[in-house]
């Protein structure tokens, strides 16, 4: 008789990257898909003339929308806060890890000291030129500020059917980005530090050209 020979079952390689898109856009909770469509910072309805009251509190449960002077008290329901970041939806790195929501290859940016990640994708000046080897959104190609990030935003991470209205709603974050990298706040994903910032523009007024002295004239 022959003698058996066993054979070892290969592992399974790991993911790439793209496939690893694929799951997490698969796994995102429906409440995450609701925040990236939702609109932000409209003045609320119920508190029109008072000051702070754009829209800017979700509520992870019933997907409502309110200010801060709102009350949102039901029973085992949650309000997620977010922020402005230039103009821009942004919502705390911390804040997405407790709601199970990994962030750590999304680009993370500092908001008054702490680590924000964007609710949509960029939007870069045609003349911003990266130095070579910068690396890119996987979805919307957007520059990144450096490895491990492999996406620009929470949407570019969930990447779902949902392209049109995201398109629709990004007008409240219609701000084109000229600022280079290096002088964003941008850090690394996966525990880079935090970075100091440096003006982008110089708003000091140019000196006044001086008119030329003139003799008075001779009688």
């Amino acid at each position: 008789m022959g003698k058996e020979i066993a054979v070892e079952e290969a592992e399974p390689l790991p993911p790439t990257t793209e496939e690893a898109a694929v799951v997490e856009a698969e796994e995102a909770p429906e409440w995450l898909r609701v925040l990236l469509l939702t609109s932000f910072w409209g003045q609320c309805p119920e508190h029109w003339e008072a000051s702070r009251a754009e829209v800017c509190l979700f509520c992870i449960v019933c997907h409502e929308v309110v200010c801060p002077h709102c009350t949102h008290d039901e029973p085992g329901h949650r309000l997620l806060k977010v922020r402005r970041y230039i103009y821009r939806s942004v919502v705390l790195a911390k804040d997405m890890q407790d709601l199970n929501v990994d962030v750590s290859r999304v680009q993370s940016y500092i908001v008054n000291g702490q680590k924000g990640v964007h609710l949509r994708p960029m939007r870069r000046s045609m003349q911003f030129k990266p130095p070579t080897g910068t690396p890119c959104c996987l979805t919307c190609l957007c520059w990144l500020h450096s490895a491990p990030n492999t996406f620009c935003s929470l949407a570019c991470m969930v990447e779902g059917p949902f392209e049109a209205l995201l398109e629709a709603v990004q007008q409240e974050d219609a701000v084109t980005v000229n600022v280079p990298e290096s002088e964003s706040l941008a850090v690394g994903g996966g525990g880079g530090g935090d970075e100091s910032s440096s003006d982008a523009h110089s708003f000091r007024r140019r000196p006044r050209k001086q008119a030329e002295p003139q003799r008075a004239p001779f009688f």
